[in-house]
């Protein structure tokens, strides 16, 4: 796992229009089709969004209701590389859990690392506010 501010994801080569059109494209308050799992190897198919008090994996819990985590569970945010996902997003609890969010294979490794990139922005800027 790898710190998301370290260079690579937050390269200067990487435009923030682009991460902006990404975000536009792929609207995580809409939902967007991810895989989720506690560890890489058990990923389970939903949609995550951003809602007004924390994040939203839908469907995933018995009986069909939404997992939600409230930002003031949320400790952190990172990202992970593997052979099967090139570039996935690692949020950390703040209990120690870690949810491994796999996006859907799209065009290129960039709308990946662009998603990632404005998600993090995104949760960490409310975990601040959490905070505060």
């Amino acid at each position: 796992m790898k710190d998301i501010f370290k260079p690579g994801l937050f390269e200067p080569r990487i435009k923030p229009g682009k991460e902006l059109a990404v975000m536009e494209k792929y609207n995580p308050y809409s939902g967007i089709k991810v895989q989720i799992g506690y560890t890489p190897s058990t990923p389970y198919k939903t949609v995550f969004r951003i809602a007004e008090k924390g994040i939203v994996f839908e469907g995933l819990n018995d009986g069909g209701s939404d997992i939600r985590i409230p930002w003031s569970e949320i400790g952190g945010v990172s990202a992970y590389e593997s052979f099967w996902y090139p570039i996935s997003m690692v949020i950390q609890l703040k209990d120690g859990t870690e949810c491994y969010v796999f996006f859907e294979n799209w065009e290129t490794i960039n709308v990946h690392i662009h998603l990632i990139r404005g998600i993090s922005r995104i949760i960490l800027s409310k975990i601040d506010e959490e905070s505060e």
